[in-house]
């Protein structure tokens, strides 16, 4: 678990994101001893990002990845 306090965010330092996600579609299984979650997200490159790239991180607390892909190619 993250300890750090948050720190503000001022107006004068945002910057548009790198990418905009258009959709997400989540198929949820509730279970008391394993929930398994399937995320499918259509995300681009933001346009008003300019020629700004940035790596996409995933952020989660007590997860489990099991598999990602990106266009149907498993990453390693």
């Amino acid at each position: 678990m993250n300890s750090e306090a948050p720190r503000p965010v001022h107006l004068k330092d945002y910057r548009p994101p790198a990418y905009l996600i258009d959709t997400v579609d989540l198929d949820i299984a509730l279970d008391p001893e394993a929930t398994r979650v399937a995320v499918r997200m259509a995300i681009r490159h933001n346009p008003k990002a300019g020629n700004v790239t940035a790596e996409l991180k995933l952020n989660g607390e007590f997860l489990t990845l099991e598999h990602i892909a990106i266009d149907g190619q498993l990453l390693p």
